[in-house]
């Protein structure tokens, strides 16, 4: 995992407990899931998971990390988080900085609309899509 800050393994029996200072923490269990998310927001995960990094083609930044089999991953979010369920046969644009990421099979790619190119992404595939209220800017 890359970015400037610090990432730990933990091993032993007993507790870890961690503050999310600011945000709120999101806990999902996988069951031989496949799920993507945004790598800012990966907080924890067990060593069960095997996991891998990528990017959504054609969208600027955003670093996505692939999480697949059985374990638990702790997510920090920020604002409200929402799912959609996305059906096979079907396509679903939202715009790249509400992506949050998503559980199953799933195929985003960029959509270019007008000058700002990049903004939207078009999912299709069938999973749960994983939506968030974008950063205010400034």
């Amino acid at each position: 995992l890359g970015g400037d800050r610090p990432f730990y393994y933990v091993r032993g029996h007993g507790a870890v407990v961690a503050l999310p200072a600011g945000g709120r923490f999101v806990a999902l269990m996988l069951q031989d899931d496949i799920l993507y998310v945004r790598e800012g927001a990966v907080h924890a995960f067990t060593e069960d998971l095997h996991w891998a990094c990528g990017r959504i083609p054609g969208v600027q930044g955003g670093v996505m990390i692939q999480f697949r089999g059985r374990g638990a991953v702790a997510l920090k979010v920020q604002g409200a988080l929402s799912h959609v369920k996305l059906d096979r046969g079907h396509a679903m644009g939202v715009d790249a900085a509400a992506l949050y990421g998503w559980v199953g099979r799933v195929v985003p790619h960029a959509v270019v609309i007008g000058p700002d190119s990049g903004r939207y992404v078009s999912c299709t595939g069938e999973g749960v899509l994983l939506l968030r209220e974008p950063e205010p800017a400034g």
